[in-house]
């Protein structure tokens, strides 16, 4: 099971889990939990004060009153989401007549409930944002832990995935240019007025970046895995070091390493430095930068309105739909092979600007809905991170036996 790695961490750190669903918030005692409780409330009271103190600075001294009532309120908010869930939990933990109030999931259910309706009840406004961010990536969470969408993921091609993401995409625009306002980031980066230039410099400092990243990553995880000193009394070396027989003499073992050494210094040197750079990540980015800057003049030639090249292009009456396929086959154009690479995070992304203008709107006509939502969302959260934990635990006793 799969879940968001910073709403699974959030919940862990809302319910006091050390290591996964079953959690240790009923299980400490009395003195302990309130200690742990005290020193939570510490932290959060120092990040607090110190967040206010800048705010203070930047506020004239007119509105320092309004802003200290509302700094109070998500202060006590905060406080209040990050210590109730063991106060709960431990309520629930006492036996009357040495009968339990109910299983671990039920405190842990009323834990988690008791914890999000407090910060709702008294936190001024949770943002937009963070409420469309955990509804759409629990939503994906929940598809994506289906047993028949897994399979399938699992099992299909890359570039087949690649390509339902880039038809995806296409008809998801239409719905970006018509829903979501002109401020928005994303927005801008689709709908703005850019030159070709400009938006090949982009995505080329883009994926740049990217590939920058993926090798310092990557080094850190190698440079990890070389420190660690595998087991010699495992079973699986054991099995390793029994199927292995020697191809040659053990006198001539070192004679081979050697001329192996010289071989691969060899080959290095002969490299020379145009070579080097011609073979990095800044020359590969250039032609998937400039197949990515051309689509996007696609999309400016399309949706853009008050623009030269719209007033007389022909496809300024065209549908929605005709311009979403049109899109499509720009990329078989543009990409035919399919490796421009869509990411399922950018659709996330797009679909929570959706959501997130929604809300926006439905906000100035019913004060609470984005706070139903919140709630809504944060159920499947829970949900979510129980199954993912629950089957992570089954799989480890499996394991073990």
């Amino acid at each position: 099971m799969v879940q968001n790695k910073h709403i699974s961490r959030l919940i862990r750190y809302v319910m006091f889990d050390s290591g996964g669903a079953g959690g240790n918030g009923g299980r400490d005692s009395v003195f302990g939990c309130i200690a742990k409780v005290l020193k939570r409330l510490r932290s959060v009271s120092l990040v607090s004060v110190v967040i206010l103190l800048i705010k203070l600075r930047k506020t004239p001294y007119n509105y320092r009153s309004h802003v200290l009532k509302v700094w109070l309120r998500n202060a006590g908010s905060i406080g209040l989401l990050s210590s109730v869930s063991p106060i709960v939990n431990k309520i629930l933990s006492f036996e009357i007549n040495g009968v339990s109030v109910g299983d671990d999931k039920f405190k842990r259910f009323v834990s988690w409930n008791a914890a999000v309706c407090s910060f709702l009840l008294v936190v001024t406004k949770v943002p937009n944002w963070i409420t469309s961010y955990v509804a759409i990536e629990s939503i994906s969470d929940s598809i994506y832990n289906l047993p028949r969408v897994h399979s399938f993921i699992e099992n299909c091609d890359e570039k087949l995935l690649n390509s339902m993401r880039q038809v995806f995409f296409c008809f998801l625009i239409p719905i970006l240019d018509s829903k979501v306002s002109k401020d928005n980031r994303g927005s801008q980066f689709l709908f703005g007025k850019r030159t070709l230039i400009k938006d090949f410099l982009i995505f080329l400092a883009i994926w740049d970046f990217l590939s920058l990243f993926n090798m310092i990553k990557s080094f850190f995880i190698k440079s990890k895995d070389s420190n660690t000193v595998p087991d010699v009394n495992s079973k699986n070396n054991k099995n390793i070091h029994n199927d292995e027989k020697p191809l040659i003499s053990s006198n001539l073992k070192p004679l081979f390493d050697k001329l192996n050494e010289i071989q691969e210094l060899t080959n290095s040197n002969n490299f020379s430095l145009f070579e080097k750079f011609m073979n990095s990540y800044i020359i590969k980015n250039i032609l998937p930068s400039m197949k990515w800057a051309v689509w996007r003049q696609l999309v400016l030639y399309l949706f853009v309105k008050n623009n030269k090249l719209n007033k007389k292009n022909a496809f300024a009456g065209c549908t929605n739909l005709m311009k979403s396929i049109i899109l499509v086959f720009g990329f078989l154009i543009v990409d035919g092979n399919a490796n421009l690479n869509v990411r399922p995070g950018v659709l996330r992304f797009f679909i929570r600007s959706i959501l997130t203008n929604k809300l926006n709107k439905i906000e100035l006509e019913f004060d609470n809905f984005h706070n139903f939502v919140f709630l809504l969302s944060s159920q499947l959260a829970f949900y979510n991170y129980n199954n993912s934990d629950s089957s992570s635990s089954s799989s480890s006793n499996s394991n073990k036996v």
